[in-house]
Parts: C-alpha cells; structure tokens; sequence
C-alpha cells in the first residue's frame, strides 16, 4: 500500500495540471495521487488523463460543479480515507500550479519522522507571495540569500537548498496549503478543513491554529523545494478586487472563531 495519498483539487488549468501531475511522476515514490476534478470540461480531463495515468496508484474523483479548494480537498479526503482507503500514514494536500523537486516528499517525511510532535510540514517554494518563498524565508531564518536565486533552475535551488538545510526543521505557526505534508492521524482527531471559509483563503490558518492548540507543532523544511505559479485557479475566476474581498471575509471569520 502507499505511504502517502497525494490530493489535488483541480478547475481548469490543465497546463499547469500536467506540469504538476508531471512533476510528482518524476520525483516522487510509494505514493497515491488522488485528483479531484472540480467540473472541468471534458475536454480539460481528457488532457490532464494523460500525466495523470503516469503515476502507478492512483484514484480520479470527479465532481460535477465546482467545489473550490476547500470542499475539493474534503471530498478528497473523505473518498481517501473512507470508501478507497489505503491506510497511507501521510497525506499530502497540494495545489495544481505546483511542480516539486526531486526528494521533495521523501526529505519532507523523513523530517517529521525524526519528531513524532511534528504533525504538518511545508517547504521552500518560489512565490513572493508566501512568506515561504525564498525571499521572504531566508530572512525568516536569518541567513543571506544564495547568490543567484532568482536566475537557477528549479533544479539548481533543489540541491543548494537540500545541501545546506537536509532534513532541518524550523518550528512555526503556519505553512500555507500550497504543498503541505500531515500525518493522516491528524485528521482523524482534528477532522477536515472548515468549511465555513467557502472556496478557500484563511481555511490554512484557521487549521494549523488547530494544530497547535492540540499540542503539535508544524515545521517548515528550508531543504526541500516546490515551485508555485501562485493562485492560478483563483485568478482565472475571481477578479482582484473579490479576491480582495474574500480575504478581509475570511479574516474576520478566523477572528471570530479563535478570538484573535
């Protein structure tokens, strides 16, 4: 059986679907990758079928309307660990404008493993818009910037990044759910993401903050390397302005429920 169920919600965006489905093929080991089609076009299936039908375990869901982020990942996860349950130790929830790195989800692992306290990780990615993006991060940990960053290939920063860092951990409050390694025991005591944030934004930080008030921590893994083309599938159907909106919503939805 899979160590690690891999679920993708996706809307559209097939390019970026391949290139992600591409990617985990590429990279990654005893593993499932279960998609979940948020009503896409046939036509956008049949192309992403392709990549997908690369990766030997494998699960396809398909909903017939748009679910968002949110209610993609949960039905992922209810069909995951319920009526096509592997018993996988890890889950992954991942975005499709994604593409990992080699060693991305076995270095992530093998992180955790070293502190059984740990029940979410996040890595390196390359956005500006996630304090996880380089730029932000190594000032996060207090380092100076390798030089070049901005012009290496994905592969490049992949090896600088695991030769300096390997499986070093950095305890924090948050990692966005962009690529995001937990224990599948998570879940089962702490249940989904909350559905009261809608299509997504603000259900990431609503859940590590359950996180931490169980008693584990999260950790961010500087070793490991994920590039993300950031809110792909969110710019294609909301304009910045309701973007915008959806967030200060959402911000007052996680005040109100944490009292923060």
């Amino acid at each position: 059986m899979p160590k690690t169920d891999i679920i993708i919600p996706t809307f559209g965006q097939e390019m970026f679907t391949s290139a992600c489905f591409d990617s985990i093929a590429k990279h990654t080991k005893d593993y499932r990758l279960v998609w979940v089609d948020n009503g896409s076009s046939m036509e956008s299936r049949e192309a992403v079928m392709i990549p997908f039908e690369k990766s030997k375990n494998r699960l396809p869901i398909w909903s017939e309307g748009n679910l968002g982020f949110v209610g993609g990942i949960n039905l992922g996860l209810q069909m995951s660990t319920s009526v096509f349950d592997t018993k996988a130790q890890y889950i992954v929830i991942q975005n499709n404008d994604t593409v990992v790195t080699k060693d991305w989800l076995s270095d992530m692992i093998a992180a955790m493993d070293k502190d059984p306290q740990i029940a979410v990780a996040g890595p390196m990615t390359s956005t500006r818009g996630s304090w996880q993006g380089w730029e932000h991060a190594f000032k996060h940990l207090d380092v100076p910037a390798f030089a070049g960053m901005g012009t290496r290939s994905p592969e490049d920063i992949q090896k600088v990044l695991r030769g300096s860092f390997r499986a070093r951990t950095v305890d924090v409050k948050m990692v966005a759910f962009f690529c995001t390694v937990f224990r599948r025991s998570v879940f089962e005591e702490l249940g989904f993401l909350d559905t009261r944030f809608g299509v997504g934004l603000g259900d990431d930080d609503d859940f590590c903050k359950r996180v931490i008030a169980a008693g584990y921590k999260i950790a961010f893994v500087p070793g490991v390397y994920v590039v993300h083309n950031h809110r792909t599938t969110f710019k294609s159907l909301y304009s910045r302005e309701k973007i915008r909106k959806m967030q200060l919503e959402n911000q007052q939805k996680l005040k109100l429920k944490h009292g923060v």
